[in-house]
């Protein structure tokens, strides 16, 4: 399951359900997740442990069995990825809001090391951007790869992935996300739809079919920016695609279901001034912002693209990185047009 997890769905015997819950016959089996060799950022696995403790009794990730700093067990909740059927029922749109809001309410004891960890990955002088593969991304070695492809595929995405100045978008991106003044939460920080599960359940009082969210792989958790999951949601908005689409981006009247709901969960939990300390114009403003930091995603496109050329998944992730650039640019120039940007950039960081 994605692209760095070992994860394997295992079914129990008799034995092994009655020693590792009370109510064995209403397990359908455990998912075993080894965490592996960190891909990005250094995380404490001590923070790893907590965050998915707490998610767990929380009840908002399936329920944790056993976990340690390289392994955890979950129970096996059956099943699927959430898709844009979601995206087009209301309902389901609130009840992720609802979600979300529980999560970035929590207050696990962790310190903000993770972000900061995050923050200096992107300097411009950071090991990171120096050296492969960032640096490659940089230097766009990804087009001596798409030299060598057919001359239908290099009329279609040369002239727009040989445009892109990575370091140049970066900078307008970051800039953004630091002045837009997102308050920091405890971040999901991968909010994508891999990472949200869908299950049909019975309503204990009514006996009548639902569905329920699951959110899974806290792995990247950590003190963030609020906008980082709305900007990740938002980007994949009634997409077709996983999560790396340009399919189009939501209106202010459809994002303002989602935040709205957000909104009112958030004061539910918190207290009635959250509603006027996060005004719905404000939130959506910050959605934007952090959109356009979800569509920067095309950099770890390329990446994967410049990695293995040649490899069973060379075009998935070449046309991704075309969407997702080409979308980029789009969003650039809308939230130019209606304000946000010029009203972002404007603004002093608090």
């Amino acid at each position: 399951m994605g692209f760095v997890n070992d994860i394997s769905c295992c079914e129990l015997t008799p034995e092994a359900r009655s020693r590792l819950v009370k109510t064995p016959a209403d397990v359908a089996g455990v998912v075993v997740k080894f965490k592996p060799k960190q891909f990005f950022v250094d995380i404490d696995r001590l923070e790893f442990v907590a965050n998915n403790a707490i998610m767990s009794e929380l009840g908002i990730t399936p329920r944790l069995l056993y976990i340690d700093a390289d392994c955890m067990i979950n129970e096996y909740v059956p099943s699927r990825n959430y898709k844009i059927e979601e995206d087009l029922d209301p309902k389901t749109v609130k009840e992720l809001a609802r979600v979300l809001a529980r999560i970035h309410s929590a207050k696990p004891p962790i310190s903000s090391k993770t972000f900061k960890n995050w923050e200096k990955l992107f300097d411009e002088d950071s090991p990171m951007m120096k050296n492969p593969p960032m640096k490659n991304i940089i230097d766009k070695k990804y087009l001596d790869s798409l030299k060598e492809e057919t001359e239908e595929i290099k009329a279609k995405y040369w002239d727009l992935l040989e445009s892109i100045e990575y370091l140049e978008s970066s900078r307008l991106t970051r800039e953004l996300s630091k002045k837009v003044n997102s308050t920091f939460v405890f971040s999901h920080s991968d909010f994508n739809r891999g990472n949200r599960l869908v299950a049909k359940v019975k309503d204990p009082e009514t006996g009548v079919e639902k569905k329920r969210i699951w959110i899974v792989d806290f792995d990247y958790s950590t003190i963030n920016y609020r906008g980082i999951d709305f900007g990740r949601y938002f980007s994949n908005y009634r997409h077709e695609d996983d999560m790396f689409g340009d399919e189009g981006f939501p209106t202010d009247e459809e994002m303002a279901l989602f935040l709205e709901e957000y909104r009112q969960e958030c004061a539910r939990i918190q207290g009635q001034f959250y509603l006027e300390a996060n005004p719905l114009e404000m939130l959506i403003r910050e959605a934007k912002i952090f959109a356009m930091q979800a569509y920067s995603d095309f950099f770890f496109c390329l990446m994967m693209y410049t990695n293995d050329p040649k490899g069973p998944r060379k075009d998935y992730f070449l046309e991704a990185a075309f969407n997702r650039y080409s979308g980029l640019q789009k969003l650039k120039k809308r939230f130019t047009e209606d304000g946000t940007i010029p009203y972002v950039l404007k603004q002093e960081k608090k």
